[in-house]
This record gives structure tokens, sequence and C-alpha cells, in this order.
């Protein structure tokens, strides 16, 4: 499981410790005390791995940001938030100005999702998005069809 790039190496730590816990539970050996999870560990058993991995590649130096503290969000000089994404064949798609920061993060989490599924390395939590994961299956299911003909 790819957990995120870190310039420390406590950090880096902290991620396998994190994704350790979620995969074998409080009885595996960590870098760092357990302790320093207690707050953690209520989160960490609720969240799928898919959750928790997506969580911890957020926090990572490998996860781009530009002006704004969300992946496809930069800060317009009009004073808005601007979401953009990348798509193979296109340099990136507009998705919108938007008032608040989290609101263009959201519009770039559902375009990605609908893009991606459960590949998709959004902002927030993958299940917030469970409208977008359907278009994406649907769309597969057409593409499948398509193929077969």
């Amino acid at each position: 499981v790819y957990a995120g790039g870190y310039e420390q190496e406590e950090h880096a730590a902290e991620a396998f410790d994190i994704a350790a816990l979620k995969c074998k539970g409080r009885r595996v050996k960590t870098n760092f005390e357990i302790g320093k999870y207690a707050d953690l560990l209520g989160c960490i058993g609720k969240m799928s791995m898919e959750e928790l991995v997506m969580a911890v590649r957020r926090q990572s130096q490998g996860f781009s940001r530009g002006s704004s503290s969300y992946r496809g969000v930069t800060h317009h000089p009009s004073g808005r938030w601007e979401a953009r994404i990348g798509v193979p064949g296109s340099k990136h798609i507009y998705l919108g100005l938007f008032a608040e920061e989290a609101d263009a993060a959201r519009a770039y989490d559902r375009a990605l999702v609908r893009l991606r599924g459960r590949g998709a390395a959004t902002n927030f939590a993958l299940s917030d998005y469970r409208t977008e994961m359907a278009d994406y299956h649907q769309m597969q299911s057409r593409t499948l069809k398509a193929d077969e003909r």
C-alpha cells in the first residue's frame, strides 16, 4: 500500500503505523507507541482501507496542491476558488469558480470520481460521492457493452 511521499522520516513512519493499525489491529508492531494514535483509533476503525489510504496520502508532500490546501483547486484572481481537473489527452477541464474553497474541492472530487471510480484520490472521503460512483459504474457498464458489439 502506497501511503504517499514524505520529507521527514517520522511522518512516513506515522503513515505506515496508521495503515498497519488498520490492516492488523492494535497488536501490530508500530514505529511509535500506540498511545500516539489514541485519538485516531476510533476513526481508523470506521473508515474503509481505501478511505484511510486516501486520507493518509492527502497528508503527504506528494499530494499535489496549488495555492489551495485542496487538490484540483487554485485561488483565482477574482478572489474566488477555481476547480480544474486534468484529463488524459487534454490539459485541464475547467469545472467552475466557487465562493468557498471546499465547494471547489467537492466539484473536483465529483468529477474525479466520475472519471476514476474507486481509484480517485479525493479531497474528502470517497463515501461522500455515492452518486458519482454510481455514475462511474454506469459509464463502465456502457463502455463494456459497446466494446462487446
